[in-house]
């Protein structure tokens, strides 16, 4: 056997014990990954990222409770979905974060407030004690007009 044959069978073993080798390693690296399939995965804060890795969703859990922001392209909270004890609902935030619309279940009553640019309340809706009222408010929270929705038993 020429010198060449020799170097050649050589090199070709060395190529397969390379390759032996590395798919070991590779198969012993892989065996420590299980499958989340059927698991249950467990944080205190999860964040939405868009494709240029900008945080665009957040859920977390404060003092208050559990709580979904979502944000804009600018990173303006613009959505908010909270479950307090006192007030669970939902914020729809304008691009300077105050808030335009908000849906609430306030101290167990029903609440739905329509904001001016500056946050402020104008238009809400709310039943207490089972009697529906709607309130036109100035910009410091006043109530300009009030009137009782109708009864629908007595219809």
């Amino acid at each position: 056997m020429s010198d060449i044959e020799f170097l050649k069978r050589s090199l070709c073993r060395q190529r397969i014990w390379l390759c032996l080798v590395t798919a070991a390693l590779a198969t012993s690296w892989l065996a420590g990954f299980r499958s989340l399939e059927g698991e249950t995965v467990r944080a205190h804060r999860f964040e939405l990222l868009d494709e240029q890795d900008r945080v665009r969703g957040i859920l977390h859990v404060n003092e208050a409770g559990p709580r979904l922001t979502l944000l804009d392209d600018a990173g303006r909270k613009r959505v908010i979905l909270g479950i307090q004890a006192t007030a669970p609902g939902l914020e729809l935030l304008t691009e300077r974060g105050r808030h335009a619309v908000q849906v609430r279940h306030l101290n167990g009553e029903p609440i739905v407030s329509l904001h001016d640019d500056e946050g402020f309340e104008k238009l809400v809706l709310e039943v207490e004690s089972g009697k529906a009222e709607i309130s036109v408010r100035q910009p410091g929270g006043e109530v300009d007009s009030r009137w009782p929705v109708p009864d629908s038993s007595r219809r």
